[in-house]
């Protein structure tokens, strides 16, 4: 719970990696994860913590693309989140499928605002890069992440884009 404290939004993978780093276990084996996830859901259930799934490719029929993400008791999940974490100095980036689309769309909102709108193709590849997320190819993880969270931010009706596919805020 503590690690759901300090780290939400966090998907369950991450959250198995500090739980069998904090036990002392070096690798994760496929058991393992099938027990932490799990564990996942029994807190969810037993402890005032707040769940959702993402798929970052919606067509994908494969059942294993689909993440959990823990939040912390009294988090809005449903809005655009008001930070958006990069990594530290030397530290690897998260993985596209280890970062909520709330967390993203906060990414982009950002860039959106701040450069008074931009094409959205080049806003989909910046708000990658603002997360660390460094190359985007429009078949990735990663791309479909920026695009989701631009879409995200347009549905929510912080930014809209025009005919000629500029994006900008509203």
């Amino acid at each position: 719970i503590k690690i759901v404290d300090q780290e939400s939004p966090i998907s369950s993978d991450v959250l198995a990696k500090e739980l069998i780093t904090h036990a002392g276990i070096a690798k994760m084996t496929p058991k393992l994860r099938e027990r932490c996830t799990y564990l996942v859901r029994s807190i969810e259930k037993n402890v005032k913590l707040n769940y959702t799934t993402q798929k970052l490719d919606p067509a994908s029929e494969d059942d294993d693309s689909e993440v959990i993400f823990l939040w912390k008791d009294g988090t809005e999940m449903g809005k655009v989140m008001d930070f958006y974490r990069v990594p530290a100095e030397g530290e690897k980036p998260r993985k596209a499928y280890d970062i909520p689309v709330q967390e993203a769309a906060c990414a982009a909102n950002y860039l959106g605002v701040s450069q008074y709108g931009m094409p959205y193709a080049s806003l989909i590849t910046e708000t990658c890069k603002a997360l660390g997320l460094t190359r985007a190819p429009e078949d990735s993880d990663n791309y479909r992440l920026g695009k989701r969270a631009v879409d995200y931010c347009i549905r929510q009706g912080l930014l809209q884009m025009d005919d000629d596919g500029f994006v900008k805020m509203v």
